[in-house]
């Protein structure tokens, strides 16, 4: 009895687990093919600074689709080793049941490493846009990178107007949907900080069901002497 209530706790974690797969994959390929996505912004911090800019730009544009080509893959992976659990479990097959614990916990370390980087690589993303906002100047290509993120997150400044200082926010701060056009009220970290709460976020609930699936996994298997 032991037995099956466990092995029905892994079936339904690893449904979990392939709904969050999918989940993940769709959100990755949005941000890839979306015209106002994440992609879209960074092909054009790419494609339309100079070169000097360019090589302070390089490091953040990497890591940013390589990032989300890793959650891309993430996603794919979880869901197709959710499946291989799910046959592992109903075919009580130790064999699956061992693959699909190894390469969970690979899962979650690289999901657990992502973050990370991410999280300590964002001081050096920060202070590479203050520099940006500070030294804001309209028309040259240093400034349409500013412009660029504003209009895509609608956002004014950095932290807020303020850090454009006495010559006041540029036009692609004011908010065309209202009529007169104000500026947009939130500056562009905390649009970032929110997207990059909200992924940690799902990140951290990815690993608690994951390590909870392992776990069921590993008890099932034990508890359960007819394995092959």
């Amino acid at each position: 009895m032991q037995c099956k209530c466990w092995r029905f706790i892994f079936i339904a974690l690893n449904f979990l687990v392939f709904l969050a797969g999918l989940l993940v994959s769709v959100a990755s390929i949005w941000l890839l093919v979306s015209p106002d996505g994440l992609s879209d912004f960074v092909d054009t911090l790419s494609n339309e600074t100079s070169e000097g800019v360019q090589e302070g730009l390089d490091d953040i544009i990497t890591r940013m689709k390589g990032a989300t080509y890793i959650f891309l893959a993430l996603g794919i992976l979880l869901a197709a080793i959710s499946f291989l659990g799910f046959i592992g479990s109903i075919k009580r097959n130790r064999c699956m049941l061992n693959c699909f614990s190894i390469i969970m916990f690979l899962i979650c370390a690289v999901e657990i490493v992502v973050m990370v980087v991410m999280t300590v690589f964002f001081p050096k993303f920060e202070e590479l846009m203050i520099e940006r906002f500070n030294n804001y100047t309209p028309e040259t290509e240093e400034g349409l990178v500013v412009d660029q993120m504003q209009q895509l997150f609608q956002c004014c400044g950095w932290n807020n107007d303020s850090d454009f200082g006495a010559n006041g926010p540029p036009l692609s701060c004011l908010n065309p949907a209202l009529d007169p056009p104000v500026n947009f009220e939130n500056g562009c970290k905390e649009y970032i900080l929110d997207g990059t709460a909200i992924i940690w976020g799902v990140v951290v609930a990815l690993v608690i069901i994951e390590v909870i699936s392992i776990t069921s996994a590993c008890v099932f298997k034990n508890q359960n002497k007819q394995l092959a």
